[in-house]
């Protein structure tokens, strides 16, 4: 029984590698073609990540924070339970954070007039003009790493990037 499990198994994934890798199935290396993929995929990412290391995070900051202030940069403000939604994270962590951050001048807090159990987060503008420093540094690397492709190229980066992408959105989706 064990051994016709095995034997299907190995004929399904078969099935699913020329299914969805057919030009790189050759006699059954198909996983070590994809794996090979993988690991230059990691090693490119990996450099890229290393890249963004250079981006001008405040040295007070560490990146979660920084990510935080992003957020609520986007949102302009928010509750800490719908900050902790956006980061996929407690709202006890979010809150230890945002007092961090408030206790460096980097947030600010108000309460709801209509409502004085809402209290809102908002950036100050010094964590404003850092997120902008941020973000500017980021365009900057980006910039120049599109600039070495033609604009053909870049939009087909693009596209196949925002198909990657759209995957773990639905992933994620369907993970909750």
């Amino acid at each position: 029984m064990t051994v016709q499990i095995s034997y299907d198994i190995l004929q399904l994934n078969d099935f699913i590698n020329k299914l969805f890798y057919p030009k790189y199935f050759r006699g059954g290396n198909c996983l070590a073609e994809a794996d090979h993929r993988i690991k230059q995929f990691e090693e490119l990412l990996h450099v890229v990540l290393r890249q963004t290391r250079k981006w001008a995070v405040p040295p007070e900051l560490s990146r979660q924070q920084v990510v935080l202030l992003q957020t609520l940069y986007r949102k302009r403000r928010a509750a800490v339970n719908e900050l902790a939604d956006d980061l996929q994270i407690s709202a006890s962590a979010t809150t230890l954070a945002v007092n961090r951050l408030e206790q460096t001048g980097h947030i600010g807090r108000t309460r709801d007039q209509a409502d004085r159990r809402v209290v809102w987060l908002e950036l100050t503008e010094m964590a404003e003009r850092q997120v902008e420093k941020v973000w500017q540094c980021k365009r900057q690397l980006l910039t120049q790493l599109l600039s070495s492709l033609p604009e053909e190229e870049q939009e087909q980066f693009m596209y196949l990037l925002h198909k990657m992408t759209s995957s773990l959105q639905d992933t994620r989706q369907d993970m909750r």
